[in-house]
């Protein structure tokens, strides 16, 4: 692209700012967490068998509840409610795996940056005293 009155490299220099400058952010749509809830438990009727969908409302909806935005959740909340269900292993996991899941939905469609959901490894059986 030839700038008129302006330098061959100065041409080249405002060319390559151009190409690395990051495109516009679009503002993204305040989404609260249960409205993300509803969303995602009405596509997830489409695409997986209702015995799972019973299972991420139920899930979803006993141990998970935010007033906050979605995009305001963050790991350490999650953490939290899943370090409460420490003493039942098997109710922990599939907690993590409906939260985890579910953010992983809302982080795909852009509804949030990232997701909060952080990876994690739980003990399958208590420990023995």
């Amino acid at each position: 692209m030839f700038v008129p009155g302006k330098s061959p490299a100065l041409t080249k220099s405002i060319q390559a700012g151009a190409a690395l400058a990051s495109p516009p952010r679009v503002a993204r749509t305040t989404l609260n967490f249960d409205n993300a809830r509803r969303m995602f438990l009405a596509d997830s009727e489409k695409r997986t068998k209702p015995r799972t969908v019973e299972e991420y409302t139920r899930l979803l909806h006993r141990h998970f509840s935010f007033d906050n935005p979605l995009e305001n959740i963050d790991p350490y909340q999650l953490v939290n409610i899943l370090d409460k269900l420490k003493f039942t292993p098997s109710k922990q996991q599939h907690a993590f795996v409906a939260i985890r899941t579910m953010m992983n939905w809302c982080w795909k469609r852009g509804y949030i940056e990232t997701s909060p959901a952080p990876s994690l490894t739980f003990r399958q059986t208590p420990a023995a005293v």
